[in-house]
Order: C-alpha cells, then structure tokens, then sequence
C-alpha cells in the first residue's frame, strides 16, 4: 500500500508540474501576443500621424497654390477633410472664422419629440439679428398673407420684397414690381444676405435663418449659396442637391453629393429656396434671377450648401432642376 500511495503521489506531482509548465508556456505565448498586437496599435499610430501630417502639408500647399480656383481648392479641402476623419483625425483643416451672427448649442435630446428647441443660439458680443443681415423675396399669389404672416410670425422686423405691382400696397411687403430682374434686386436689397425663394408658401422654425447665415460665414470656405429641403403643398419633398458638369460642349446635371459640410451636403446647385449674399450679383451680365444663379453654379463661382435640417414651405417646386429648354438656350447664347 505504501509503494501505491508513494507512487500515486509522484504521479500527481508530476502532472502538476506539466501544468504548470503548460500554464507558463500559454501565458508566455498571451504577453507576446499582446505586445505584438502593441507594436501594431503604435505603428499604426505613427502611420496615422504621418499621413495627418502629409495632409496638412497638402492642405497648406493648396492654400498657397495660384493654380487652383477657390471652388476646386475648396472641394478637395473637404475631400482631405473626409480623408482625415476616416484614418482617425479631427474636422481641422477647414480654417474657421468667427460668423455673422452667434453660435448654437446642442441641448441634447430633451425636447423630444418637440426638437425645435434642441439648438439653442448662444448669446455673444459679435453676433447680429437676422433681421439686420437678411431681406427675403418671395413670388407673389393670392395667398401672400399667410406667407407674410409664417415670416413675420417668426421674424417679425425682417424686410420682405415681393413682384407685386410698384403701385400696389401690401402690408409688410415692399412690392419691387413684376418679373423682377437681378439689377432690381440690386437695388432693393440693402441687407448682407438675401433669400431668394420665389416658390415659398410657408415660413416656419424649421427654415433656420440664423443657421444658414451661420455655415455660410464661420470658415474660409468660399461659399456661393445655402439651401435646404423643400416641401411642396401636395406633401412631396427633396433636398434638390444638384452636382454640374460641363464637358464636350454638354452640360449634365447629376443628383446627389460626395462631400458634406456642418451636416450639409456639398452641391454644385439647387433650385430650391436660396440664400446668397447680394454682393454676387454685383456686374452680372444676366438679369434674369434663374438664369444668373444656374449661371454662377456652370462657372464654378463658389460651393452650394443643403442643409437637410432646413426646410421651406414650397407651392410646387422641390428643388428639382426644371428650368425651360428655351430659357437654356438664352443662356447658352
């Protein structure tokens, strides 16, 4: 009995000490693989830094370039923006500048499934009212009070224009005269910013003023217009993003975009409600308001912004490219 117990005691020792040495081996093999997968996290890292680096180089070499237009600079700004972001970095190479009017904070979801309140503007010592920055023109029908009322009711001191009569009196509306021409809108308009919407119906929070000057003035992006979605009376909506190319004597118009900015994305053009500084109307040659902007999106003259989160009040029009072949002819001459 005793050689028994004696040798089932070695048995069991020896078994221990395998797994010991098992336990060893595998714990071993754990602290090689987790420094190997380290080696990989910091390699990665130094890559992701070199290749943040090289875009910022790029970035600043563009900057700099003469070569490029401020469109196509832009443009590929975004792109290496997007490319940024994608390996890890942050939204940094767009250059900010202080806005027209103050900034927004998120408020969180609190308001549900009431969001009007959700972006709170911020008070600031720089910022102006939309009412001193922006004039809106819309197309003049038999139920202009209810869209003067929607406007007023939100924005109750900003200026409305209208292509009603120069003799007729409608109150809080400036009537500039029928078929207003782009040297009338010169002449009427005194604010920084004017809203061109023709086709609008109804005004309310959802077409956020204050956003729109916002995005169009915080970088150095050379912004031409901002838009938003549009939701016409028979309830169908689009955001009419719009993309513009002119090659072998063709122009194609594609729907759609690739780049996006503050959550809007980056088009070419839009036939939706716009807004615009009036200054880009300065010596333009073409006096008809949609040819000039149809115009300026086939030169190139700067990026086109649609916010989704804007939304205009539409009678027909949903943004959708719908200019006549006749009055496309008059601009290709």
């Amino acid at each position: 009995m005793r050689i028994l117990k004696h040798a089932v005691k070695s048995c069991v020792q020896g078994w221990r000490s395998i797994l010991i040495v098992i336990l060893l081996l595998i714990i071993c093999q754990m602290y090689f693989e987790i420094q190997q997968k380290k080696y990989i996290i910091i390699a990665k890292d130094r890559e992701k830094r070199h290749v943040l680096e090289s875009l910022q180089g790029v970035a600043k070499g563009m900057r700099n370039s003469e070569r490029m237009s401020q469109r196509d600079r832009d443009k590929k700004l975004l792109q290496y923006e997007s490319s940024s972001i994608l390996v890890g970095g942050e939204r940094n190479l767009i250059s900010k500048r202080r806005p027209d009017v103050c900034p927004e904070e998120y408020k969180g979801n609190q308001f549900w499934p009431y969001q009007f309140e959700a972006w709170q503007l911020q008070n600031c010592t720089y910022g102006e009212k939309v009412e001193h920055l922006v004039t809106i023109f819309f197309g003049f029908t038999s139920t202009w009070k209810r869209t003067v009322d929607s406007i007023h009711k939100i924005h109750p001191y900003i200026k409305i224009i209208s292509d009603c009569a120069n003799d007729q009196k409608v109150p809080g509306v400036e009537c500039i005269g029928i078929n207003p021409t782009v040297s009338t809108f010169q002449a009427k308009v005194k604010t920084k910013y004017f809203l061109y919407a023709p086709e609008l119906d109804y005004f309310n929070e959802w077409a956020d003023l204050y956003r729109a000057v916002r995005v169009m003035s915080d970088s150095e992006l050379g912004i031409f217009g901002v838009s938003g979605a549009s939701r016409n009376l028979t309830g169908h909506w689009a955001t009419g993003c719009l993309q513009i190319k002119m090659e072998y004597y063709r122009l194609q118009i594609l729907e759609g975009y690739t780049e996006e900015y503050s959550d809007c994305m980056v088009c070419d053009y839009t036939q939706g409600p716009v807004l615009i500084r009036i200054d880009q109307m300065i010596n333009s040659e073409i006096e008809n308001p949609d040819l000039f902007l149809l115009d300026s999106a086939i030169r190139k003259k700067g990026l086109w912004l649609v916010c989704p989160d804007l939304l205009f009040f539409t009678r027909n029009s949903i943004g959708k490219f719908d200019i006549r072949r006749d009055k496309l002819k008059e601009l290709a001459k």
